[in-house]
């Protein structure tokens, strides 16, 4: 019945999944810091590559699960207002949103391509 929005559940869940994976790899980058202590450590002498792309894909996969999550709670506002027959003023007391963000959130989704 609701197909388009079990699609995106399903992206979340992706999402959710490679963000917590890169998550774990930050865990364990910082796990030897105790390398630090010690007195020859230097800064300077480190390959900083490894670093800056952890970095990066933990910020491209922040956006992902961000974008997935904003495209499900679109879904899930035109489901109550096309298929449940709420008013937007309905939906955005129900969600304790300001109306325009939820007029905003249908909008984008009844444009979305399937």
């Amino acid at each position: 019945m609701h197909e388009q929005f079990l699609a995106l559940l399903d992206d979340v869940e992706a999402a959710r999944v490679e963000l917590a994976e890169t998550l774990d790899r930050v865990g364990e980058s910082i796990a030897g810091r105790a390398v630090v202590l010690d007195e020859r450590f230097r800064m300077s002498e480190q390959d900083p590559v490894p670093g800056v792309e952890l970095h990066e894909q933990l910020i491209a996969r922040l956006e992902r699960m961000h974008h997935t999550v904003a495209a499900a709670r679109a879904e899930s506002i035109r489901i109550m207002v096309d298929e449940e027959g709420l008013t937007l003023s309905d939906v955005a007391k129900l969600l304790k949103r300001p109306r325009q963000l939820v007029s905003r959130l249908y909008r984008s989704a009844s444009t979305a391509p399937d």
